[in-house]
């Protein structure tokens, strides 16, 4: 009997909170992910991301190319130079490798670090403002994430709607990553 009586009085809690929130108004979701791969600004800043990685990579391959190259001239004078020398030589060797490679980590945390910023100080206030206008003209009492919505009766996807009004607003940028 307990027990009936606490399922009754949770489900009759289930039930007036959802009558409570269809009586404030409509529902609303959207697909966060599928802006981020269908929006045309997010689209923009991927392929420039990608131009970035390409460039730094551009940037320090042939370095350590020119590394391995050192490297193995290195390995067929080992019979030839003494071991401190050899030793000095190859101790220099990896000083100028880890220079190398602690400014390539620095430029690819730049790079993210711009990247980053892209997101949260241009695209986001632009993706708010367009959420907030489309939310509004779609008349939604409340607008969600769909993958945090596990049901809700009288909702609504506002997400190709999102993505048409911020391509509208902003489509392509320039984007100053690296």
């Amino acid at each position: 009997m307990k027990k009936f009586l606490i399922l009754s009085i949770v489900l009759l809690s289930a039930l007036g909170y959802q009558s409570e929130t269809l009586a404030f108004g409509k529902i609303c979701t959207v697909d966060v992910q599928v802006i981020e791969t269908q929006g045309k600004i997010f689209k923009n800043l991927l392929t420039q991301i990608e131009k970035a990685k390409q460039k730094l990579d551009g940037k320090y391959k042939p370095e350590l190319a020119k590394f391995a190259k050192q490297k193995e001239e290195l390995e067929t004078k080992k019979g030839l130079l003494s071991k401190t020398e050899l030793a000095k030589k190859a101790t220099e060797l990896n000083q100028r490798y880890q220079q190398l490679q602690l400014q390539f980590n620095k430029d690819s945390q730049k790079l993210s670090k711009n990247s980053t910023n892209a997101i949260n100080i241009i695209i986001k206030p632009k993706f708010d403002r367009v959420l907030k206008s489309v939310s509004k003209e779609q008349g939604c009492a409340t607008t969600m994430n769909h993958a945090a919505v596990l049901y809700a009766k009288n909702q609504s996807d506002i997400t190709s709607d999102v993505i048409i009004e911020l391509d509208s607003k902003i489509s392509k940028y320039n984007f100053d990553l690296f």
